[in-house]
């Protein structure tokens, strides 16, 4: 399986890269929203990961974006958020 998580947080990104790594063959991390997308349409990876609440946009923003594109649409993606308030955003 091949999973592409976007984290802002470099803490949060080192967890989730050491748990994720165990179990998974392939897995490309990023920290930053630019180039993401094409990483996406590249890479084609069978789950995305998206913080909600990104340092420099939006992960239900990108989720919208995701799912409006022909190559990407048909993977799944899971949201995910350390912020409580970010529920109340959805």
């Amino acid at each position: 399986m091949s999973l592409s998580p976007l984290v802002d947080n470099p803490d949060s990104l080192e967890v989730a890269e050491s748990v994720l790594k165990y179990k998974t063959k392939m897995l490309k991390m990023r920290t930053i929203t630019p180039g993401f997308m094409q990483l996406a349409e590249q890479y084609l990876p069978h789950l995305m990961i998206l913080d909600y609440r990104l340092g420099d946009g939006n992960g239900g923003e990108l989720y919208r974006e995701i799912k409006t594109n022909a190559q990407l649409n048909n993977i799944p993606i899971m949201l995910f958020s350390a912020d409580s308030k970010a529920l109340l955003e959805l």
